[in-house]
């Protein structure tokens, strides 16, 4: 069975969602983006993001609205 944490960081809104958690927690912005990437990897056994710039820039259209 997958975890549904796993599932979650499959969608993009998932892993945008689970950043944000890291920085309600706390966590600076790049911070919190390694700790979600680190454990997608851990899932999935590769990175979904490259670097945090590639995030970013995910992020920001998914924010501004331009899927």
């Amino acid at each position: 069975m997958i975890p549904e944490r796993a599932i979650e960081l499959l969608d993009t809104d998932g892993f945008i969602e689970a950043y944000f958690e890291g920085i309600r927690g706390g966590l600076k912005c790049n911070d919190a983006f390694n700790a979600v990437n680190d454990e997608y990897h851990m899932f999935f056994g590769k990175f979904r993001y490259s670097d945090y710039r590639a995030f970013a820039k995910t992020r920001d259209r998914r924010i501004k609205g331009g899927h």
